[in-house]
């Protein structure tokens, strides 16, 4: 039995250790933090611009040059040169002429400028430096400066079947804490009638469990877990959601050893019911379909397991415990 489930368990944690290693490759690339350059700002835009585009987590760099200027099209020849120098995506700058003011905005991937009347002129108070920022926001929703679910025309995922795997650490509460590894497997629905913010979910958990020794035995105790629960997904921006869930799980709990006196082999099992609250976070990425994040939630079983040989106790399993995994999901429309 005991090498039966180390093969099982060698096999999961290898696939988990696959999927993490491709979350690795590809979620820096679609995380990375893109570059927005203004030419000469003064203070108070400097900060608004930062303040507004941190939620991209965008990277706002100062370029004390002379502007670009409003003649087309050398403008825009010198908003590429300046883009480059400054290895930046995108370039802001106020221009003057005729006695007016212009914000403009030179986006590198699409090689285009383009341009928007103000009616202040720099230094700017701190209400209209603000009002700008939200403008070249705005204007920088048709770039790949903006998270894919906030770009102009973009299509959120709205998932109705999240499928993944999950790989963590139990801890249960008993005489002497139990601490063991756990991997996953996720499936959840959550149906467009509701909104895709109510679902089910069905989570089928295993991992090694800790060491069970005495005197007279020497082994060790594993809980398997099936667990249904309902859960509520909660938005928390276009690549954020907070996932509350309640939920009851059946538990499996096998003592496999050997009694030494005897050398005979021992296996015991058990089964359990369990309440199971849970709060999960998830990041997305491109552009919703691939999701991460960390959950928590805790383990009532219905009643405390003690497991005896000879009358002794070798491990007992507390009914309180607390979990916690990362998971790795596929969000499918």
């Amino acid at each position: 039995m005991r090498p039966v489930r180390a093969a099982v368990w060698r096999r999961a944690t290898a696939t988990c250790a696959a999927g993490l290693a491709a979350l690795a490759a590809t979620s820096p690339a679609a995380a990375a933090s893109h570059r927005v350059a203004a030419v000469d700002p003064d203070d108070q835009l400097a900060r608004a611009l930062e303040v507004a585009l941190s939620p991209w987590d965008a990277t706002v760099v100062q370029v004390h040059i002379e502007t670009p200027g409003a003649t087309m099209p050398i403008a825009a020849d010198r908003a590429r040169s300046i883009a480059s120098d400054a290895h930046a995506d995108v370039l802001v700058w106020v221009s003057e002429s005729d006695g007016g003011h212009a914000l403009w905005i030179y986006d590198v991937a699409s090689d285009h400028a383009s341009a928007r009347t103000l009616e202040a002129a720099p230094p700017f108070e701190p209400a209209t430096a603000a009002a700008i920022a939200l403008a070249v926001k705005t204007l920088l929703r048709g770039t790949v400066v903006a998270p894919p679910p906030e770009r102009f025309g973009a299509e959120v995922v709205e998932p109705e079947w999240i499928l993944g795997t999950s790989i963590g650490a139990a801890t249960r509460f008993t005489t002497s804490s139990l601490t063991s590894a756990r991997v996953a497997l996720h499936a959840s629905l959550w149906p467009a009638g509701l909104g895709h913010r109510w679902g089910l979910s069905v989570d089928v958990e295993d991992g090694p469990g800790p060491e069970a020794r005495s005197d007279a035995f020497s082994g060790s105790l594993t809980d398997g877990a099936a667990r249904l629960g309902l859960g509520l997904r909660v938005p928390l921006a276009g690549w954020a959601t907070l996932e509350p869930s309640l939920g009851g799980a059946l538990h499996l709990l096998t003592l496999d050893g050997v009694v030494l006196a005897e050398r005979a082999s021992v296996s015991v099992r058990r089964l359990d019911v369990a309440f199971e609250p849970r709060l999960g976070l998830d990041f997305a990425f491109l552009g919703g379909r691939l999701l991460v994040g960390p959950w928590v939630g805790a383990t009532v079983l219905g009643r405390w397991q003690r497991f005896l040989v000879h009358d002794a106790s070798v491990v007992e399993a507390g009914p309180v415990g607390m979990e916690g995994a990362l998971r790795l999901a596929l969000a499918m429309p």
